[in-house]
């Protein structure tokens, strides 16, 4: 017997194994996952042969037992198997596994060693047994959702310049506090992943405390993203809740920058970074999260240089002020904002150096923009490779999101709209507003509800570019507005050019 055989590994408890009713997921724990663990961001399908695999590593068992009980219960031989597994030791890169006629992902670092400090999920195989004349592996849609937020309000403690979100009337929320309890205990039954509370802002709501309490309670793990000044009071608050994390927004240090950003006073800038300090000192994991627009673009040096001083800020992620469906005085809004696109490249170039450099304490990211030659006059080549390679849509794919009155819209900066609202969460469960009728029909997008005059009328790829991938029917308002929804996601090489400037130039 070899060494290797020898050894004792676990599937990573990073990556979570659920049955989706015809097909078994794989994917991250987190909905983010760390981002200094070396893993992969991944929502994938597996065989259940492939799933039962998995479950057989447990810390007791070594690789010749496991081996031997796979080959044992599949018939399969383990010449067949052995070279497989493999490749899914310790695998630094992505792995791709031909099986049953199917070629199924495996992200990075799938089987890691064992070891005592690891807490490991014990899987039933018998959950991940499902006929071969049930399986799908065609539909991208999850027959049972994972990711969901809610917007608890659209209050802020600050008025910030380039918000995205839809303030037009003020909202507070109207879904009991019983009832947001009932959805959250609903969404740990179906194994949801995440149940994130999203604003606005959290610390403005009035049982941010106990919603808080409950998610932990029903084991989500929230992420809380908050410009919120907090109080000492707060913070014990949060660490007896047993909340670890938190993404905390800061796009500069300079104090006239952030008044004019944020439209905040001078006495917010003082209590801001003196929050900062206390969750440092108090040992919460950070993850700062800083806006680039045209006011702050000279000074972000300075910003990281500041925050490279916390030991307690592990990730520090940058973008570009983006175009808003919402602006707060006119559509002119964003393109003074917007920062430079040479000034922005220099910014991209410091943060990939600074992250060679701190990269083991912490992790400098830069986000992508939409760069204006993406969108006007790309070759057409060019602009296919573009959309072929483009990202998956979470909305109505895996996720939803509940606004302050209980309706479900697909995506948050959708708010209200009717096209994308699936259902009401006052009055139907999760499990129906998923598979309601509005819901399905979206993901199956008819060409009967797009215009002759519509490119989308006539393209031969439609049913695949809606069901496989998905179109961002955000970027679809960005680009020519919302009496024209149904048009072609502007990435798309039969899409006509934009009518209103979204992208950096």
């Amino acid at each position: 017997m070899s060494t290797k055989e020898e050894s004792f590994y676990i599937l990573n408890p990073q990556y979570t194994l659920k049955s989706d009713k015809k097909r078994v997921l794989l994917f991250n724990k987190d909905v983010v996952p760390p981002v200094k663990n070396g893993l992969s961001e991944m929502v994938g399908f597996l065989h259940p042969v492939l799933a039962i695999l998995l479950c057989l590593f447990k810390k007791e068992k070594n690789l010749k037992t496991v081996l031997d009980e796979f080959a044992e219960l599949t018939g399969l031989k383990r010449e067949f198997v052995s070279p497989m597994v493999s490749q899914l030791l310790e695998n630094k890169t992505e792995i791709k596994v031909a099986f049953n006629g199917r070629t199924f992902y495996f992200p990075r670092n799938t089987l890691i060693r064992a070891g005592n400090h690891y807490d490991v999920t014990s899987y039933n195989p018998e959950d991940f047994l499902i006929p071969n004349s049930q399986l799908d592996f065609d539909s991208q849609r999850l027959y049972e959702p994972l990711d969901s937020m809610i917007m608890l309000n659209n209050r802020c403690a600050t008025q910030c310049t380039y918000c995205y979100v839809d303030k037009r009337k003020p909202v507070a929320c109207q879904i009991p506090f019983k009832r947001i309890v009932e959805l959250i205990r609903e969404a740990r039954e179906m194994g949801m992943r995440s149940f994130n509370p999203t604003g606005g802002e959290l610390f403005t709501y009035k049982y941010w405390k106990e919603l808080l309490d409950v998610l932990k309670e029903n084991r989500f793990d929230p992420v809380i993203t908050t410009k919120y000044p907090l109080n000492e009071r707060h913070i014990k608050e949060l660490k007896d809740i047993g909340i670890k994390r938190i993404n905390f927004s800061l796009d500069t240090i300079n104090r006239g920058q952030m008044c004019q950003l944020l439209n905040v006073n001078e006495k917010y800038y003082d209590l801001i970074l003196k929050t900062l300090e206390q969750l440092n000192n108090n040992d919460f994991d950070i993850c700062i999260q800083s806006q680039v627009t045209s006011i702050n673009q000279d000074s972000m040096e300075e910003l990281f240089d500041y925050l490279l001083g916390f030991e307690n800020i592990n990730c520090i992620k940058v973008r570009s002020t983006t175009f808003s469906l919402y602006p707060k005085s006119d559509r002119n809004n964003f393109l003074r904002l917007r920062p430079d696109k040479n000034k922005l490249d220099e910014i991209m170039d410091t943060v990939i150096r600074l992250d060679k450099k701190h990269g083991d304490r912490v992790r400098f990211l830069f986000h992508e923009y939409p760069e204006r030659k993406k969108y006007i006059n790309p070759s057409t080549r060019e602009k296919q490779a573009l959309f072929k390679n483009r990202p998956q849509c979470s909305g109505n794919f895996h996720a939803f999101h509940i606004l302050p009155d209980g309706r479900v819209t697909i995506c948050e900066e959708l708010y209200w709209r009717p096209q994308f609202i699936i259902g009401d969460l006052m009055t139907h469960s999760i499990s129906e507003v998923w598979n309601s009728e509005k819901a399905l029909s979206l993901y199956h997008f008819s060409k009967d509800l797009v215009r002759e005059s519509v490119a989308c009328k006539k393209c031969d790829d439609f049913d695949r570019c809606h069901r496989t991938q998905g179109v961002c029917w955000k970027q679809v308002l960005f680009a020519y507005g919302e009496e024209n929804w149904d048009y072609p996601d502007p990435r798309c090489p039969r899409a006509p050019r934009p009518g209103n400037e979204f992208w950096i130039e």
